[in-house]
């Protein structure tokens, strides 16, 4: 995580990073809004490695934009985004995209540093130092970020069997 070199090509990435966590995060009720169910790695890591019971204030509660965004399939006049996270449109409720998210990666620790130092991002880069202190604590334990709920990504159909993902019936047979 200290290497500043990036890889180039999205199959180089994953095969630095080949895990996800098989846990959904949210489900679309169909006709309504997205509604989250579950918890993200970070918040996953933070609860192993103790990061909210050392510390009187825990990680910062992430709001939803920070975990959701707004696919549009389709684009005309009557429809209109508001940022990456909120659209005039009611999503489908049957099509999930899963969005590949490396918190954690080569160039962390000198970004993360950058964070805390700059205070930027929300709340001034707090939660920037619970992810450093996650890393200290991974790094003396010599534990790593895979965990139980943790699968090898070989494809999407892997995000579809967890869940993670959901393909419109017309284009999955095809």
């Amino acid at each position: 995580m200290s290497d500043p070199a990036r890889p180039q090509r999205s199959k180089d990435l994953l095969a630095e990073s080949p895990y996800f966590d098989a846990t959904r995060l949210l489900v679309v009720p169909p006709g309504g809004q997205p509604r989250r169910v579950g918890v993200g790695a970070s918040m996953r890591l933070f609860e192993r490695f103790g990061i909210s019971e050392q510390h009187p204030a825990s990680p910062p509660a992430t709001p939803p934009a920070a975990w959701m965004k707004t696919p549009l399939m389709r684009w005309d006049d009557d429809v209109w985004l508001e940022g990456s996270h909120a659209a005039n449109i009611l999503p489908p409720d049957d099509c999930i995209l899963a969005m590949a998210h490396f918190k954690f990666g080569p160039d962390s620790l000198r970004r993360i540093a950058s964070a805390i130092s700059w205070k930027a991002h929300a709340n001034n880069g707090a939660k920037y130092h619970f992810y450093a202190r996650l890393l200290q604590r991974m790094q003396a334990s010599g534990q790593g970020f895979v965990g139980q709920d943790s699968r090898r990504f070989e494809s999407n159909a892997d995000l579809v069997a967890a869940g993670l993902m959901v393909v419109p019936a017309e284009l999955a047979s095809g």
